[in-house]
């Protein structure tokens, strides 16, 4: 590995549980942002409420936005920092049993995927099973939260 590239892997600070958060909190804004005109206008179509013409209108397509925006903007936020926090757990903890690789592992564990290896050279685990226990526990974590945004979105739309 040239000696450019090692300096910057061994300068690398580790993401913490705060920018976790900051990207699911943004991650949920866009994903509301971009997906709620839609939404409102499927729902509108569905319910017969309002004419094609009359739920065109952009402003109408955003309304009753306040609350999925908070909603998904805590939820996501909560999905990506108990991913996050459950990856480092899973790594420290099979790290710390003697299953990890060596110091060389370490350095080229990104390029697994590329040597062949299905395994994580730090846990020595797969990484499709390391993403499916990560992701169970996140999901487990944040479900009631993400049944009742959809509720209040649901509310809020027909309402309108």
């Amino acid at each position: 590995m040239p000696e450019k590239d090692k300096m910057t892997e061994e300068n690398k600070a580790p993401v913490t549980a705060l920018q976790d958060l900051i990207a699911g909190g943004i991650a949920g804004t866009a994903s509301v942002v971009v997906g709620h005109p839609f939404d409102t206008y499927k729902v509108r179509l569905q319910t017969s409420a309002y004419g094609t013409k009359q739920s065109l209108k952009i402003s109408n397509l955003y309304k009753g936005m306040g609350p999925p925006l908070s909603t998904a903007a805590v939820v996501n936020a909560l999905i990506f920092s108990s991913y996050g926090e459950s990856s480092r757990l899973f790594d420290q903890y099979f790290t710390s049993q003697g299953k990890g690789g060596t110091d060389e592992d370490d350095a080229s564990k990104n390029g697994n995927m590329i040597n062949g290896s299905n395994n994580d050279s730090v846990t020595g685990i797969s990484p499709w099973k390391k993403s499916f226990i990560c992701g169970s526990f996140a999901g487990t974590d944040t479900f009631p939260f993400f049944l009742k945004g959809i509720k209040l979105t649901f509310l809020i739309q027909f309402r309108h």
